[in-house]
This record gives structure tokens, sequence and C-alpha cells, in this order.
């Protein structure tokens, strides 16, 4: 299993854990028509310190880490919040670390041309995430908290997954909270009885029933959406079910055409040097079609969609067009280049021993 499986299976486990022992404490959740906490604690990065979300205006609170997929698309989201809404809307950004591979927060706000807003960054003891996330479940970034001009939380979830649309709608006072947050409520509880029967089934390995689970959870909110399509696609697998995780593969590729973020992450999943999945099992042409369609989608402008590109085409045996798509990563890459060369110069020394 990927590194990034192997999280999403530990944090199934942790979550079932963490809301077993939270049972009878007093520690109050962040719901929707709750107001704003706040933000002190942080170390503010750039823009005006302030200790809560602005008042009388619409307000968009990002959640990240510089490790996460789907950063830039999500930078360039709240970017374009600005531009559309100016001075209507106003976004604060809040790194929650680096992680492992993932870039300084400083080189980051230096390097993105697009992270024009408002920026600071979570404490050592993680008193944000402690203040933020976890009262409101949330377990994967980025994500985004948008708050009405009352102050008052009017929705989460991922940033390209309706925003904009929530941010128009509550700037114009037709956001209905209420009925969003009861539609909520119904999914978190549907979720929490999943969730209870997944983590018992992913530490037995009982791979059939995690698909079976997974790809409930994947359809039950958007949330869940990325992550656990992943663990089903791979449990197929692991369940030696190839014809199945054939006909998934090709659904999930037509449900996420136009989503370059989705899209990488599917490709790399089967790539990734790292897996447990065998050789044989990895299907490399639907890995290359997806992570062909990302880099179409995002331009070629994308150094970690053309790393992913790059390795399904070594991996199928392209090594020449691996080299010319990795030169294509570091060229454009403005944080990496040096992980980056190392990777091409390794491409490169395999191209050089097949002449």
């Amino acid at each position: 299993m990927s590194r990034r499986l192997a999280m999403i299976a530990g944090l199934v486990v942790l979550a079932v854990s963490a809301n077993a022992a939270s049972e009878g404490q007093s520690s109050s959740p962040l719901r929707l028509g709750d107001p704003a906490p706040s933000f002190d604690g942080g170390h503010w990065i750039q823009g005006t310190p302030i200790e809560r979300p602005t008042p009388d205006v619409v307000t968009v609170v990002s959640f990240f880490a510089t490790d996460n997929v789907g950063l830039f698309e999500s930078i360039t989201e709240h970017h374009q919040l600005t531009r559309e809404f100016g001075e209507s809307v106003a976004v604060v950004g809040v790194s929650i670390g680096s992680g492992e591979g993932g870039i300084p927060i400083g080189d980051l706000a230096e390097g993105i041309d697009e992270l024009d807003y408002p920026l600071l960054e979570d404490t050592g003891d993680a008193i944000l995430v402690r203040r933020w996330l976890v009262p409101a479940g949330v377990e994967e970034l980025p994500v985004s908290f948008v708050f009405g001009k009352d102050g008052r939380l009017a929705w989460f979830g991922e940033p390209w997954r309706g925003m904009f649309d929530v941010v128009a709608s509550v700037g114009a006072d037709r956001f209905d909270v209420a009925a969003f947050r009861r539609a909520r409520l119904d999914t978190e509880a549907t979720a929490d009885v999943l969730f209870e029967d997944l983590a018992p089934a992913v530490l037995a390995e009982d791979w059939r029933r995690v698909a079976k689970l997974a790809g409930e959870l994947a359809v039950l909110d958007r949330q869940f959406r990325t992550s656990m399509t992943l663990l089903r696609y791979v449990a197929l697998i692991h369940a030696r079910r190839p014809e199945s995780a054939a006909r998934y593969g090709e659904d999930v590729m037509k449900r996420h055409h136009g989503d370059p973020a989705f899209l990488n992450e599917f490709a790399w999943t089967i790539v990734d040097p790292e897996t447990e999945l065998d050789s044989s099992d990895r299907d490399l042409v639907l890995a290359t079609r997806a992570a062909e369609r990302a880099a179409a989608l995002t331009e070629r402008r994308r150094d970690y969609v053309l790393d992913t590109l790059a390795r399904c085409q070594f991996e199928l045996g392209e090594v020449d067009l691996a080299v010319e798509t990795q030169s294509e990563a570091v060229e454009v890459s403005v944080l990496r280049r040096e992980e980056l060369s190392e990777v091409l110069d390794a491409y490169r020394a395999a191209a050089g021993e097949e002449r």
C-alpha cells in the first residue's frame, strides 16, 4: 500500500478510535451556524494579523499542508475569489505545516504569486488544528471554511467543490444554512456507522469488505470522495478482483474527467514506487491516461503532475519520453527543482544504459 493509502487507512482507524475516546468529553464541535474560532496562537507570515474572520464581509479560511496534493489548485481557487469578489470577500490561508516532502511556508509564500492573501502558520502544538479542524471533524486537506457576514459558519469542504457558488450565495444572503446543516448532520451520522465498520475491515485486510464500504463512503459525501475512491480501487485489486478493478478504474476516469488533482493522485497511486501492488496488478496504461489528462487540464504547468506523468512513462518503458517530461517538470518548477532534478538524473542514467 502506498504511503498515501497507508495514511488513509491509518486515519480510518484513528478517527474511529478518537470518536470512541471523545465520548462523554466536553469539547465543543464546530457546527454550521457557529461563530468562527479564533486565530490566536498562529504565527502570521504575511498580511495584517486578525483575531477572527472579518465582520460584514464573507470570509473564507483555507487550511492546507504544503505537501497536499491539489495545493496549487487550492491556492489558485482562493486567489480567484479575491479577484472575482474584491473587497466583499476576505481570504485567509492557514498552513498546518510542511510534512514529509513539503515546502516551508515562507518559501511557498515567496515563490507563488497567487498566494497574495493573509497567511498564518499553525504552531508546533497544533493549536489551530485542535481549535478548527478537530471540532469540525475534518480529516482531509485542503479544506475551506466559509463564514457569512455575521461571522457564523455557513459551509466547509474542498475548495473546488462548489465553493464559488456558496460564496456568491452567502454574499447575497441567499444561502440556506439550516437546510445545509440538516443534510450535513444526516451525512455525518451515516459516515460514522460506515467508518466504524471500515476500521476493523482495514485492520483485518478484509479487502472485499473494505472495497464495499469505501465505495459507499466515496459516494456519500464529497469530503470522502478522493480518499475512499482510491482506497476502493486498491482494495479491489488486493481482493483479487481485477475485472472489477478495471471497470471501476474506467468509471473513475469518466467521473473525474475534468479534475486534474484527482486524476494526478489516481495515476500516482498506481505507479508510486512504494506501492505494495504487484507489478502485474498495476494498470500502467490507465495510470498514463489519467496523468496525461491531468497534464492537459493544467496546461503542463504543474511540476507534480508532469512528475507523475514522467513516472508513468518510465514504468511503461518509454524512458526517453520520461526524460523529456521530467525535464519539463524541472523547467516549470518554482520550489522543487532539486528534488525533481534528482529524478531526472535517474531517468537519464536509465536511458543511457538502454543505449
